[in-house]
Formats: structure tokens, sequence, C-alpha cells
């Protein structure tokens, strides 16, 4: 999952580049290190990018997109390098937080079906509902759809079985992770794993699927 919280005049300059290429780069050793073990590896990758709701519930620009599981990176690196930063509509005042469930939805939509199922997300703002942070937001009870993070990711981790870390970018998201965990804790799930990997902002989920 990929959402991009523009934060200059320059957003795309600024967080969208770094980051894109980040993303490949990942994939990228992904690839070569199942190549170097020099068994008949099938692995297979995805990409969601999740954008927010404008106040009205509605989609700023273009929602989420999603690239479904594939084998071919110039798939993947079409999907990641299409990506444009946005700052909403025009007159309208942005929030801190970010369609966190909508990516969420999209992961628990992709055709998990290898025996190593991994999912890392990249965020720089929490997700809807101000049980999770302490910021302003549109939708102080949550996701408008009524998901909950925990939910949608006790799911990933049970039914399907997937690994979940986070790559953490700014402490914006820590009280988040830890309503989560603590939620994860008390439904017998498993965890998500955070990882300080960047020094500054962005939010992606690149899907991963190994045989």
């Amino acid at each position: 999952m990929f959402n991009l919280q523009p934060q200059t005049v320059n957003p795309d300059a600024i967080y969208l580049n770094p980051y894109t290429r980040q993303v490949m780069t990942i994939a990228e050793g992904l690839r070569e290190r199942h190549s170097a073990g020099g068994a008949d590896v099938e692995l297979r990758m995805s990409f969601i990018a999740y954008r927010d709701y404008g106040a009205n519930g509605e989609y700023y620009e273009e929602g989420v997109k999603v690239c479904p599981f594939t084998e071919d990176l110039s798939v993947l690196r079409s999907m990641v390098k299409s990506q444009k930063a946005t700052s909403g509509s025009p007159g309208t005042s942005r929030d801190e937080p970010e369609d966190l469930c909508g990516g969420l939805r999209a992961a628990l939509e992709l055709d998990w079906r290898a025996q190593g199922r991994h999912l890392f997300i990249v965020a720089d703002a929490p997700c809807h509902g101000q049980e999770y942070h302490s910021h302003k937001d549109r939708f102080p009870e949550g996701d408008p759809k009524g998901d909950t993070p925990e939910e949608q990711l006790a799911r990933l981790t049970t039914k399907f079985e997937v690994v979940v870390k986070f790559i953490q970018v700014q402490k914006a998201t820590d009280k988040m992770l830890d309503v989560i965990n603590e939620r994860l804790r008390g439904q017998g799930c498993r965890e998500v794993a955070k990882v300080d990997l960047f020094p500054s902002p962005l939010h992606l989920t690149l899907g991963i699927s190994s045989d």
C-alpha cells in the first residue's frame, strides 16, 4: 500500500521520487536474492496505492490503485512510477489521517496463494479514528465504510497467513500501531512488526507472495 501525503508545494520531487525508487530497490533486491539461491522459485509482487477521502466521504482524485500480483517487475515498475502526489480538492482542508483501511481492503482481495506471504506497509500518517492518534480528523469515529485496521489485519494474518511489517517513517503512527497491536494480541493474532527504515515521510504497501 502506498499513500502519498504531500507536505510542500513540490511534493513529487521531495516525497514521491525517493520512495518510488525505494520500492523498486526492495522489489529488485528480493528478486536477486531469490535468483541467487538457484531454486526454482516463483516470486510474485503486488503494489497498492491508496489515497484519502474528501470531506463528503468521496475519494480525492483516483482513490485506491492496485497492481495485482505479478512476476514481471516491469509491470510493477510502471505502476509505481505512475503514482502522483495530490493535495486534495481545491478549497478543502486536509487532515493528517489517511485511508489505511481502503488500502487494507484492497490487500484482502489480492490473490494470496503462495507458501511465503509478506505485506510491507509504509506510512507517515495514521488511519482515521481519534482513538488511533491525536491529530485533526474529518472522520474521528473511524473509517467511513465501517472497517477497522486491526480487524482487517487479523484477517490477513489468520485467514491468509500473511506476515505484516510496518515500515515506520515518522512518530505520527506510533499510537496507531500500539493500539492495533494491543487489539491483535487480545484476539490471539500475530502482531505487526515495526521496522525503522526511512528518514522521512510517505505511505505504501508492497505485497509479496513466493513459493
